[in-house]
């Protein structure tokens, strides 16, 4: 942007959650050159890494706060501690719900939406699953389980993550 644009602009909205990540995965999922797409996967792995560590948070531990709104997640504190029906559909939403038509004719790489709805419904279940069994095998940290999401780039990372899910 030139100074003029920035002038006329005081309000620039920076992306931020998944707005950011899709925007990212947009601009860099047709890089071609080899500089550039090692560039890339450096930029798309530094933005997919707090979405990581959300989805981390979120799936192995049941944890979900208020600032996970800009991963699609909306948290109602009010139904947190029920342990009725009020809980299962009250406490976690999914935010895109609500604006389902203005994201369906938006061009983005990933149906935001989609995810979002199974993200939040995959939660919600093993958060169940950790009220009425705690003790379920995937409850608990078994060796089969990890408590880790990552992004796998390279055959080595791949060959290491592989390795270190055996032992």
């Amino acid at each position: 942007l030139d100074q003029a644009s920035l002038a006329k602009d005081t309000h620039l909205v920076v992306p931020k959650g998944m707005d950011l990540l899709l925007y990212v995965l947009g601009q860099t999922r047709h890089v071609s050159q080899a500089d550039l797409e090692l560039q890339a996967i450096s930029i798309l792995r530094s933005t997919i890494d707090p979405y990581l560590r959300f989805l981390s948070l979120w799936l192995f531990h049941g944890q979900c706060s208020q600032s996970d709104i800009e991963y699609g997640i909306q948290t109602n504190e009010s139904f947190l501690a029920a342990r009725d029906r009020g809980f299962w559909i009250n406490a976690y939403n999914n935010v895109y719900d609500q604006y389902a038509h203005s994201y369906q004719n938006v061009d983005r790489p990933l149906d935001i939406a989609y995810i979002t709805t199974k993200v939040v419904a995959c939660g919600k279940a093993l958060n169940l699953l950790r009220i009425c069994s705690p003790s379920h095998p995937l409850c608990t940290y078994g060796v089969k389980f990890r408590s880790k999401l990552e992004v796998v780039v390279t055959p080595l990372q791949e060959r290491n993550l592989r390795l270190t899910s055996v032992s």
